[in-house]
């Protein structure tokens, strides 16, 4: 069976988690990737806690990690700041091993990670992810090129597949799909945030991302994230369709609000319209 088309379970929120266990992370540029200098161990035991609870993908670190924020927030060389990309992805390789050989996991049931790559705009430590009003002044090539040092040495590090998440515009969405052909082999799933049952959270219509999936046999998988269940929901009845056979619908929304019951009334509804990734 296809990666795609297997029940697969995702990883919970690394920041959130990590703030639960007493790291103040909230106002920090690099969000949970400064830990990767001042507590790794931290990030590897939260890795290890979302494998015990049963994730089959756990994401790096690296969610707003890039190599020019690395260099300016740390003081460190373009070389050390690559390495921390790299020790963000050996972290979650190792918990993975720690994992498989305390559970007795064989290969073909050992969980995977996921470079995890956040938009421009997180980057940018100033909300602007959340509307992703920067690309209107950002060319596609400038998108690819922001992106691409990370990327590169997510994939060099030997990640199992990349997840370019709460990505707002079709845009950004558009320049990833564009970078991840220079890397022949390796798949990833693009996930959108939006604000509505209809839009991204720049404003487009979020129907218009299959098209991007379905175009590149890189990406796996469509996937919404940071959405409100509701939204989801919606989001879900007029695109899931038009997704190609091959390619999985992954979500994983904002469950903050919800009970429960509430939320495995969304998981059961949803897995019978055909999405077969949760987070």
């Amino acid at each position: 069976m296809k990666l795609s088309e297997q029940l697969m379970v995702l990883d919970g929120g690394l920041g959130t988690e990590l703030i639960s266990k007493g790291h103040d992370i909230t106002n920090e540029p690099l969000w949970s990737s400064r830990l990767l200098q001042i507590a790794p161990q931290s990030v590897k035991s939260v890795h290890y806690s979302f494998l015990e609870a049963g994730s089959d993908i756990i994401a790096t670190c690296t969610y707003q990690a890039s190599i020019p924020g690395i260099m300016n927030s740390l003081g460190v060389t373009q070389g050390e700041a690559q390495g921390y990309i790299k020790l963000a992805v050996d972290l979650a390789k190792s918990a993975v091993d720690e994992y498989c050989q305390a559970y007795d996991k064989k290969d073909s049931c050992r969980p995977l990670v996921a470079g995890s790559v956040g938009p421009y705009g997180a980057h940018q430590h100033d909300m602007s992810e959340y509307h992703g009003n920067y690309i209107d002044s950002m060319s596609i090539d400038e998108l690819v090129e922001w992106h691409r040092p990370v990327v590169t040495q997510l994939v060099e590090s030997g990640v199992d597949l990349l997840c370019f998440e709460t990505i707002p515009s079709l845009k950004e969405g558009q320049a990833l799909s564009v970078l991840l052909r220079n890397f022949p082999g390796t798949v990833a799933w693009l996930s959108f945030s939006c604000k509505d049952g209809e839009r991204t959270c720049h404003g487009e219509q979020f129907s218009s991302a299959v098209d991007i999936v379905n175009r590149n046999e890189g990406l796996i998988g469509l996937a919404i994230n940071c959405t409100k269940p509701e939204d989801t929901d919606l989001l879900i009845k007029t695109t899931i369709a038009q997704l190609n056979n091959n390619k999985c619908f992954a979500v994983y929304p904002n469950w903050m609000n919800e009970d429960k019951k509430s939320l495995l009334s969304y998981v059961e509804k949803w897995h019978k319209d055909g999405v077969r990734w949760f987070g």
